[in-house]
């Protein structure tokens, strides 16, 4: 700057490189990361998906988070199978009365993500617990109510619940997991999430025609708010387990390379590529 205030013209050579110089230091800042390659055959799909596996395996928080949504996903979240009976049967509905229940269950969605959004903080496991024993608590109740009113309250605890939940596992598998396996850990997660809902309704849709639709739906219920109490025991259980863990990120400023647990290094492959220093983020 003090020789391109002298005006000579090594002053206006050195300004017009110290703009040049700016001007791909803003280019390098805004330029998107490149990212590895797809994977374009089955094999490398599913080699990527058992590398995911793997990850997920040896981080208990993130096993957690999977477990609880795969499993109440399965018990507890199949409202296209049952609760269209339960409006008829049950209630004594048409399709405006089913209509008013699925609205009031994103009633409560909303609530759910407005009060995580201001609530704000890490997310805890609590919250995630939480969600999944309030909505099996309101299914096991919605299955024994018979008054209109009613079951819209509950279905907007439904809503809440279960956007509690998702949202609180989703947050802490993206927060956990290291740039380079993040892709795999959140393939494993869409898979369990979306593949475990239809399970759910092929079973609960048979127990609904065998049993009855009420007696489905307070088996669903039951078995999401055991879910949550089953993880909260496991939780409390652990020792050294962190309810409101940091962000890998956090954890791993200042180290070398981004931690990969031994048994994915020892399988080597990608995933032990990815875990030196400067690997490509995922």
């Amino acid at each position: 700057m003090i020789v391109s205030a002298v005006r000579t013209p090594f002053g206006r050579l050195g300004g017009g490189l110290a703009g040049h110089n700016g001007l791909r230091s803003l280019a390098s800042a805004l330029r998107t990361p490149e990212l590895p390659p797809r994977p374009r055959s089955t094999a490398q799909v599913v080699e990527q998906l058992r590398e995911g596996i793997g990850y997920v395996r040896h981080t208990p928080s993130v096993l957690l988070a999977i477990l609880v949504i795969g499993l109440v996903s399965t018990f507890g979240m199949n409202f296209s199978v049952v609760i269209p009976a339960l409006a008829k049967e049950v209630l004594g509905l048409q399709a405006e009365g089913y209509g008013f229940l699925m609205a009031a269950s994103g009633v409560g969605s909303l609530l759910a993500a407005g009060w995580l959004a201001v609530s704000g903080g890490l997310p805890r496991t609590g919250r995630l617990v939480g969600g999944a024993i309030a909505l099996g608590i309101a299914e096991v109740l919605l299955a024994v109510s018979n008054l209109f009113p009613v079951a819209i309250l509950l279905m907007v605890v439904v809503g809440f619940g279960g956007i509690t939940m998702a949202a609180t596992a989703n947050t802490m598998i993206q927060l956990n997991v290291p740039d380079t396996l993040r892709g795999r850990a959140m393939s494993v997660y869409t898979t369990v999430f979306a593949g475990s809902t239809p399970i759910g309704g092929l079973l609960f849709g048979w127990l609904a025609s065998a049993a009855g639709v009420a007696i489905a739906v307070a088996a669903g219920g039951l078995g999401a708010f055991l879910v949550g109490i089953g993880a909260l025991l496991w939780v409390r259980s652990q020792r050294g387990f962190d309810p409101v863990p940091a962000p890998v990120a956090v954890r791993t400023q200042g180290r070398a390379s981004t931690p990969c647990p031994p048994a994915l290094v020892e399988s080597g492959g990608v995933v032990e590529a990815m875990a030196r220093p400067g690997a490509g983020p995922r």
